[in-house]
């Protein structure tokens, strides 16, 4: 991985003839890369993976966009799609655009929600625990704060409840699964809208999970 590193940072330090690293360049030489099998002790690396390295290799050298560049300012130092940052801007103007784009809540919360089946259990042994919860928008889930080390509480290992994002489980619900169906999910890992649907369809039919990379498949 740091040769091919090293070779993908040399690559776009001559681009166009220029000794600089720009980010616009190191986006163009991972996308060149996207479909290449890469492999670091026989394990297929991700192009998340890919482009992090990339960005370790020249991050001192990356040309950070300023507030005049407008939209790819709000989309590079905001993280979010050049699209939405172009909205926001024509709807709301420049500096409110940035307010918007800069939000964050001051708490973090984690969303989970019962397993299908359970939630009365669910209930009772939410109402047990220390943990600062408010309902979630999506019905039946919880938003907690203050929980440490969720991941090692004895009710999720024991299968009462998941982890999972509000977005996930909407969209999981929007397929409205039936008992019986079969069912693809090409964008499966973690594995959080597989399980959801595989529990709605109660214990029949069959869910596919696949996704682009292998090294996710072994995240479900």
């Amino acid at each position: 991985m740091n040769i091919l590193f090293a070779n993908l940072g040399k690559t776009a330090e001559y681009v166009n003839g220029r000794s600089e690293f720009h980010i616009h360049v190191y986006r163009e030489v991972v996308r060149s890369y996207r479909h290449v099998a890469v492999l670091e002790n026989g394990r297929d690396v991700g192009t998340d993976e890919l482009e992090l390295g990339l960005v370790a290799e020249g991050k001192d050298k990356i040309e950070w966009p300023q507030e005049s560049d407008g939209a790819r300012y709000l989309s590079v130092m905001y993280s979010m799609p050049l699209w939405l940052a172009e909205r926001l801007i024509a709807d709301y103007g420049p500096e409110e655009a940035k307010h918007i784009a800069a939000f964050r809540t001051e708490k973090h919360a984690i969303t989970i929600r019962p397993t299908y089946g359970r939630e009365k259990e669910f209930a009772e042994r939410i109402a047990k625990k220390v943990w600062e919860t408010e309902p979630a928008v999506f019905p039946g889930a919880l938003r907690v704060y203050g929980a440490m080390q969720i991941a090692r509480d004895s009710d999720y290992l024991g299968g009462l409840f998941s982890i999972q994002g509000e977005g996930s489980m909407t969209a999981a619900a929007a397929v409205d699964v039936k008992r019986g169906m079969n069912v693809l999910d090409c964008c499966a890992a973690p594995g959080g809208k597989t399980a959801f649907l595989a529990e709605r369809m109660d214990g029949t039919g069959r869910v596919y999970a696949w996704d682009l990379h292998s090294h996710r498949v072994e995240l479900i």
